[in-house]
């Protein structure tokens, strides 16, 4: 007899890892855009400052992003967080 995983055993993972990449894609998508759009202007300008910049942003925005939700799922049903 052989015994097989269950059919949702990698979901798990995969679904939280695709939420978390939605989550911050919705929520900090215009400061992922505008440090994007930096990020390449000082690319084409030969600016390192301004590539800096653009990756402080978008690292700055992922960082709110999760912590946001960090904060949000640790809350207790009665703690008023948003």
């Amino acid at each position: 007899m052989s015994e097989s995983k269950p059919a949702n055993s990698t979901r798990g993972p995969i679904a939280v890892g695709i939420g978390a990449f939605a989550l911050v894609l919705c929520c900090a998508g215009p400061a992922l855009i505008a440090g994007g759009a930096l990020g390449t202007i000082g690319a084409a300008l030969g600016n390192p400052t301004v590539i800096a910049i653009g990756v402080v942003l978008i690292v700055t925005a992922i960082a709110i992003t999760l912590r946001r939700r960090a904060q949000h799922v640790a809350a207790k049903p009665g703690d008023k967080h948003s």
